[in-house]
């Protein structure tokens, strides 16, 4: 199979970092066209950064929109759409504009738009979670926009930052009937250009871009979701970049003199999510035996080859707020066997949901050897990408395995997403675990400015959360880049949304 594929992608030529060619009219030689080839691991759902909340999503937004502010290689926040920024007061956040910035459509970025685009967050699936906050915005004039808070919250300009709170062009959003799925009009690097089926995206370097336009003339955007397929499309070079390379393809990709391997860890931690509900799990001794049968080592050195790190919390190891003080339950083979017979819980038939990536099939297949241990019986549902985010969103799933991206670098991103009350549904708390003395702690961590008692009640929360079982923390991720010796200036970033604007080859 592998050989059919390879000799398909020789078919379709390799144009890796391609220059292609043309003729003027006179036959003399043109500029040659510069082209980057990016491959995904997933398919996109659409470009609207309000609507989707996957990695996938944010990394198409992140290259055709821009927010207010963005996050540096440091965790520091750095002005992008926004010259300079100011609290008023803890609950008064005014921006002052960058003058001349163009949206693809060559209007120019005005106050109006930003207002605009804040009030549309409110109402999206997937912004409405990260404004919150937000009470009010009010354009003071074309280039000055006063944010109002309903509450002290650290964590609005780390916010404000992700690419799910991206500023639309209010003209182009009405324009096309609020439909930017496959049509957005940003102020990013690339135009889009061409959607097809959303298995090959086509974007253009964006001329007038405010930070100066790419250094290539066009980035094409694959969907690879097999993986040793993806890593074979680099050999061939029909791709220049890889997202997410799995650890087992590393080890034949290592030697090959014309590719680097950029790993380092991302702010991503993947785990089991209960839903509570069902019945079943409001049983805290099944969630007890559940997490106390999972082999995370036998994971992570089976699947991942070692390139990730065992899960003490929720809350990525590399997110600000994280504590290693936080425990969880030790892997207890025979104390769960105890619990599940002594609670009458033998045979118990469980089912969990995963999407098609292959790798997080395999952890469930081991999951599932775990539980069949200790006399449970779990069946493994794998549905495509857009069926498994929708099947979240509505609740239609007993446990679910997968990860969430804290895109921000900030545990608020983690917590209140995926464990405050008010986020029960497709916002992130996809399990509608409630706890409102959780709550009251994650909470108290937005309400202050002070990094210390952020971080202490942020460790409490992630304790209350393991004492509880709301869910099984497995493993921190690692995201492993390939790409081609000749790219240059490639910035990687622990958010996920690495910035390949500015490479040069």
């Amino acid at each position: 199979m592998k050989k059919v594929f390879f000799i398909f992608l020789l078919i379709l030529g390799r144009v890796g970092c391609s220059d292609k060619e043309e003729k003027g009219a006179k036959g003399e030689k043109a500029k040659k066209e510069q082209i980057l080839r990016v491959a995904l691991n997933g398919k996109p759902k659409g470009v609207d950064p309000h609507m989707y909340s996957e990695v996938i999503g944010g990394i198409m937004s992140q290259q055709i929109f821009n927010s207010l502010v963005e996050i540096d290689e440091n965790g520091n926040i750095i002005p992008e759409l926004a010259e300079s920024w100011e609290f008023k007061d803890p609950t008064t956040l005014v921006f002052n504009l960058k003058k001349g910035v163009k949206f693809h459509n060559g209007d120019e970025l005005k106050a109006s738009d930003v207002v605009f685009s804040i009030n549309r967050m409110k109402n999206k699936p997937a912004s409405m979670v990260m404004v919150e906050p937000i009470s009010g915005a009010e354009a003071l004039d074309d280039y000055t926009v006063k944010i109002s808070l309903s509450k002290p919250f650290s964590s609005i300009l780390y916010n404000l930052a992700h690419p799910r709170t991206s500023i639309l062009n209010e003209r182009s959003v009405k324009e096309q009937k609020d439909d930017l799925s496959i049509a957005g009009i940003g102020t990013g690097p690339f135009k889009l250009i061409e959607w097809g089926t959303g298995e090959q995206i086509i974007l253009e370097s964006f001329k007038d871009h405010f930070q100066g336009a790419p250094k290539y003339d066009k980035l094409v955007v694959k969907t690879i979701t097999e993986n040793t397929a993806r890593a074979m499309a680099l050999e061939a070079k029909d791709v220049d970049i890889a997202y997410t390379v799995a650890p087992i393809d590393l080890e034949n990709l290592k030697n090959n003199p014309d590719l680097v391997i950029v790993s380092k860890p991302v702010v991503l931690t993947e785990s089991i999510t209960f839903n509570f509900d069902k019945e079943k799990f409001h049983n805290k001794a099944l969630r007890e035996a559940i997490a106390m049968a999972i082999d995370k080592k036998g994971i992570i050195e089976a699947i991942y080859n070692g390139l990730a790190i065992e899960a003490n919390s929720p809350v990525s190891n590399v997110a600000f707020g994280y504590s290693d003080k936080v425990t969880g339950l030790p892997r207890d083979i025979e104390k769960a066997k105890q619990i599940v017979e002594e609670n009458g819980l033998t045979g118990t038939k469980l089912k969990i949901i995963t999407n098609d990536n292959p790798s997080r099939v395999q952890v469930a297949q081991i999951i599932q050897s775990n539980l069949k241990e200790i006399g449970l019986e779990l069946e493994i549902e794998v549905v495509a990408w857009a069926t498994y985010l929708q099947d979240l969103a509505n609740a239609n799933f007993e446990m679910k395995l997968g990860g969430w991206s804290g895109g921000t670098g900030d545990s608020d991103n983690i917590l209140f997403p995926l464990y405050h009350s008010s986020s029960a549904g497709a916002a992130g708390n996809h399990g509608r675990y409630k706890n409102p003395e959780l709550d009251k702690y994650i909470e108290a961590g937005r309400a202050t400015s002070d990094p210390v008692e952020r971080k202490r009640n942020y460790e409490i929360a992630q304790q209350m959360i393991q004492d509880d079982i709301a869910c099984v923390p497995l493993y921190y991720s690692m995201d492993n880049m390939v790409m081609r010796k000749n790219i240059k200036n490639f910035k990687f970033r622990s958010t996920y949304f690495h910035v390949i604007k500015d490479i040069e080859f």
